[in-house]
């Protein structure tokens, strides 16, 4: 047996494992990012090898397969008529539908004391269209897009009282409860949903003027209750 040949290979093992550890970092211990093209390893199934990839590269192919808005036009509302005017366009499964012309859609109001959520979607058919929501007189639900489509806006309907389009912004506020049955909304907030300690309030036992919510002085709230209120600005 070789012994000097062996010491050697040992010394070289235990010379680069020192550098391993000395060189190996957790990764509060890196250095913050600077400018510059980034590449990350994967494992290459095919070629049953590590390999570099491009960082910008993923993200991009990620971003441009990413169904989206891309732009959208203006809406102009006659009563409770909404005319999508020219300039939508959306991407879909990495292709590209614009409206080629405007499209008018009539958002119908809720009975009296009930909630309702009708969403507008886009879809393979360059097509712009509603989903009715189903109307409830405590919680309203927000129908789910059907597949190949995306959403484009919202609209919040309160008996025959019917929102502006929104994307969809939500608003959630708490409340200590301190005696008062009134609680104030910043100013544009539309409360959807009252919770008082997480027991939802049904339609005739709340209601808002202005930014300004009440609840029944008939309903009884617990000295340490805590309301939410649920809507959109």
């Amino acid at each position: 047996m070789n012994w000097e040949l062996l010491m050697q290979r040992l010394n070289w093992l235990t010379t680069n494992w020192n550098l391993l550890v000395t060189n190996s970092l957790k990764i509060f211990q890196l250095p913050e990012q600077s400018a510059g093209n980034k590449d990350v390893a994967v494992w290459n199934y095919t070629a049953l090898r590590t390999e570099k990839f491009p960082l910008g590269q993923f993200i991009s192919d990620f971003y441009a397969a990413f169904n989206r808005i891309l732009t959208r036009g203006t809406i102009d509302r006659t009563d409770d008529t909404f005319t999508f005017n020219l300039g939508f366009s959306w991407l879909i499964n990495g292709i590209e539908y614009a409206n080629t012309e405007a499209v008018a859609i009539e958002i119908e109001p809720a009975d009296e004391g009930f909630k309702r959520i009708d969403i507008v979607v886009v879809d393979t058919d360059g097509e712009i269209r509603k989903i009715i929501g189903m109307q409830s007189n405590t919680v309203a639900q927000t129908p789910e897009p059907e597949p190949n489509t995306v959403l484009l806006t919202t609209f919040y309907i309160f008996g025959d009282e019917i929102t502006n389009p929104t994307d969809g912004l939500m608003y959630k506020q708490d409340f200590p409860f301190e005696d008062s049955h009134d609680f104030s909304l910043p100013a544009g907030a539309k409360a959807i949903v009252v919770h008082v300690s997480r027991a939802g309030l049904l339609a005739n036992e709340w209601s808002q003027t202005d930014n300004i919510v009440t609840i029944s002085g008939s309903y009884e709230i617990d000295a340490d209750s805590i309301i939410s209120i649920f809507g959109t600005y």
